[in-house]
């Protein structure tokens, strides 16, 4: 396996190479931005094992810049199956893109038969991204709304097949709850080997932190609930909220946007 050094620098010259290429033509961005989201993710993974959690905060801000361009942009579906992405924006504690973040919706068009509030009151897989979005916003009642969808629709669809109940949806029931034992137990258990290898998938990243659980544990913090951790997978410097005094944007097409 190829170090995180390793990785962060086979992707530089590429991203070099795509900053170029995108001052000459916008057309790349659809195909490539999010190689910049990549890259970052790798960049905070390295400032977390250099424990320098602010440059931690400034690489995932900028992975929820790069999604909010590619969503507004280009109707980006990466909600469809982008969790982690909104556990990597979590992290940034940046609150005025979180909130807008937490508004964020692809619509019908070209690539989307249905818009993304029409697939989740269909119980379909934007509605995990989605429940994390109202959480952000502390939109209770429209968390309320989503868990009642994946009771009626997606658990009893599970039962029919002999599937377990989905882990997420029993970390949600324990925030709302507020019964900080339980999201503890679900956070341990989200860091097991069968759980971080299937969910954190890039084996490299996966070395230094472990989605979602690390998303979960902060949103937590958010609520009021100082859940404790003890792994190296989620550090407890990233977990309490303390916004930087500023977020740099370093590509102008994330500035332009």
């Amino acid at each position: 396996m190829i170090s995180l050094e390793e990785l962060i620098e086979m992707d530089k010259q590429s991203i070099i190479n795509l900053s170029e290429r995108i001052q000459k033509s916008k057309d790349e961005l659809s195909h490539t931005a999010g190689k910049f989201y990549y890259f970052h993710v790798a960049l905070g993974a390295k400032a977390i094992k250099e424990r320098d959690f602010d440059l931690a905060k400034k690489n995932f801000n900028i992975c929820a810049e790069v999604d909010s361009f590619l969503v507004k942009n280009y109707n980006s579906r990466l909600f469809d199956y982008g969790l982690n992405n909104v556990c990597y924006a979590l992290l940034s504690d940046n609150e005025p893109l979180l909130q807008s973040y937490s508004q964020l919706r692809y619509h019908r068009g070209e690539y989307a038969e249905y818009s993304m509030d029409e697939m989740v009151a269909m119980g379909e897989t934007p509605i995990w991204c989605n429940t994390m979005q109202m959480l952000i916003s502390k939109d209770i009642e429209g968390v309320e709304r989503n868990l009642n969808i994946i009771e009626t629709k997606i658990l009893k669809r599970a039962q029919k097949k002999g599937s377990s109940v989905p882990i997420d949806y029993e970390f949600y029931k324990a925030l709302l709850t507020g019964n900080k034992a339980k999201m503890e137990d679900i956070l341990e258990t989200l860091l097991s080997p069968k759980f971080h290898k299937k969910r954190t998938a890039n084996l490299v990243i996966a070395q230094y932190l472990s989605m979602p659980a690390l998303g979960y544990a902060k949103l937590a913090w958010r609520y009021g609930f100082e859940v404790e951790v003890k792994s190296k997978l989620v550090p407890q410097e990233l977990l309490p909220i303390k916004p930087l005094d500023k977020y740099d944007v370093p590509y102008d097409f994330l500035i332009e946007r």
